[in-house]
């Protein structure tokens, strides 16, 4: 405490405390999009003693906040749009020549709105010093509320896929695969169809819905007043309400740029550089950080790995006794794909093949399996009944079909496991992964040092993108979409997979080596931080 001397008194006067920082973070999609930024929030609220909002869809606000993360909702849930609209289902089944169409047509429903609206509010509550916008959310034009609202918060992208164009592969959403044969058909690919798309449909739609609150705003406060009160809540920030930047009573476009805010903005891409490095040709505000990820594997190693403790008793025990008999494990699932990609039909169709495949496989190779038929909040009725129907599993969550005899142990050839796990207790305890190609999903199997074999569910998506990399990268078998599975494909992709599974394993262990060295959330946050302090 120091003393001062004011007209012969002495006044005690405090040493100031720098001011709490705050963020607001937008997630949207399923639970494996918001968890990464629950890990982001946590380290900075547990290590960097920020401030941390989690805007996410309502169906995940408990989850949040089950880890002490203050949680809002951030509008309509993109997957529950996905699986239970016309343009939802549209969408999912889209092809490459119907697919913008159907991309046009699905936006169109008021979901880039309700983020906007939901942005707009929670900037106004806390005025954050970072809003960090995840890729869906980037797309309603929210990055132009802080010059909106006159607010100093700063913009952070990020991306679970990369999104800036490069003569090192191809756009990932083009849904080719992961490059073209020459590095200029990669930049005219990106020319084409990725600045293509952003102009005539996402930049529109984003400026669109700017304009229309630039038009409000200045109606509603004559361009002279600040554009919504603001609250008590609004002063623990320590400066003074937002302010409309139309004083001079013209009423000002704020014009996006492609990456869809007013200007460049640091971006961090949130996957393994171990996996795929930056590229030369990005730009330096681009940082490719690794994964964000609640709990991280520092010894990867091959084989069955500690008691996964968490898993369902039946689910342990049956990889237990897997360990027992020396069969190696393979794990198929296809993610939150079945509760919102598949109608009822085809789900039963796909749960068929999958049984099918194991049992004709197994009848060659010496194996087990994991058939993961979970469905994910937001699943239609339909599509939870069909999946019930085809695991019926006589009380345990497994069925015997066709078992094998290997060193006095007698194990059912697969086991149908019904409810969601943790892929960190899961994977590393299996030997081979079949899986959709999700960008969260490949880096589980990789970090766990697991070959994969990727079956792509939505044809324009990133999915083939990383199916075509982990093949290219000799991490597992040549990967196929989900339209042309059938049992006898499937079949021959874990036959292949068993029969390579030492060399597949070896590199995929040698890459979990390096992403086990990363520290993504550290990472980010270093950006976020060096973004704020303007370096």
């Amino acid at each position: 405490m120091a003393d001062t001397a004011i007209t012969g008194l002495a006044v005690a006067i405090e040493p100031s405390q720098p001011r709490q920082r705050t963020i607001v973070i937008t997630a949207m999609g399923t639970r494996g999009d918001v968890q990464p930024f629950v890990a982001l929030g946590l380290f900075l609220q547990q290590e960097r003693g920020w401030k941390v909002l989690l805007a996410v869809p309502p169906e995940y606000r408990s989850f949040v906040e089950a880890y002490g993360l203050e949680a809002d909702d951030i509008g309509i849930s993109l997957q529950h749009a996905v699986s239970a609209s016309p343009q939802g289902r549209a969408l999912r089944t889209a092809g490459a020549l119907t697919a913008f169409q159907a991309t046009r047509d699905f936006f169109r429903l008021p979901l880039l709105e309700s983020w906007f609206a939901s942005v707009r509010h929670q900037l106004l509550q806390l005025r954050p010093d970072v809003l960090l916008l995840s890729g869906f959310v980037a797309m309603s034009g929210a990055g132009a509320l802080p010059q909106l609202l006159g607010l100093p918060t700063r913009i952070i992208l990020a991306y679970t896929i990369p999104m800036s164009p490069t003569a090192d592969f191809g756009m990932p959403l083009a849904g080719t695969g992961f490059t073209a044969p020459a590095a200029w058909l990669n930049r005219l690919q990106w020319e084409a169809l990725g600045a293509g798309v952003s102009r005539r449909l996402h930049n529109p739609r984003a400026q669109q819905i700017v304009d229309e609150a630039v038009a409000d705003a200045a109606t509603a406060g004559s361009c002279k007043h600040s554009i919504s009160p603001c609250d008590s809540s609004c002063s623990s920030a320590g400066s003074s309400s937002p302010t409309s930047t139309f004083s001079d009573g013209a009423t000002r476009r704020i014009v996006l740029g492609r990456n869809l805010i007013p200007s460049p903005a640091t971006t961090i891409y949130i996957y393994s550089s171990a996996l795929l490095p930056k590229p030369a040709d990005w730009p330096a505000q681009s940082h490719v950080v690794g994964p964000l990820l609640l709990r991280r594997c520092q010894a990867p190693e091959s084989g069955a790995a500690g008691a996964g403790v968490g898993l369902p008793a039946a689910l342990q025990d049956y990889l237990d006794a897997a360990t027992r008999a020396q069969l190696p494990v393979v794990y198929i699932g296809l993610g939150s794909m079945l509760g919102t990609v598949f109608e009822a039909d085809e789900v039963r169709r796909l749960v068929g093949c999958m049984q099918t495949a194991v049992v004709a496989a197994a009848a060659r190779v010496p194996l087990c399996a994991v058939i993961h038929t979970a469905l994910v909040p937001g699943s239609s009725d339909k599509a939870e009944a069909a999946a019930a129907a085809e695991t019926q599993a006589e009380g345990s969550g497994s069925r015997l079909a066709g078992p094998h005899t290997r060193a006095g142990q007698q194990l059912p050839t697969f086991m149908l496991l019904t409810t969601p796990v943790p892929h960190e207790l899961l994977l590393p305890q299996v030997d081979f992964c079949i899986h959709h190609g999700g960008a969260g999903t490949t880096q589980a199997a990789l970090l766990a040092g697991k070959p994969s074999l990727v079956v792509p569910c939505v044809p324009s998506s990133d999915q083939s993108f990383w199916a075509d990399l982990v093949h290219r990268r000799g991490l597992g078998p040549s990967w196929f979409p989900v339209r042309r599975l059938t049992a006898e494909r499937l079949a021959a992709g874990i036959e292949e997979g068993m029969l390579n599974l030492r060399q597949y394993t070896a590199a995929a262990e040698a890459l979990a080596v390096e992403m086990a060295g990363e520290d993504g959330v550290a990472a980010a946050a270093k950006a976020i931080e060096a973004e704020l302090a303007g370096a």
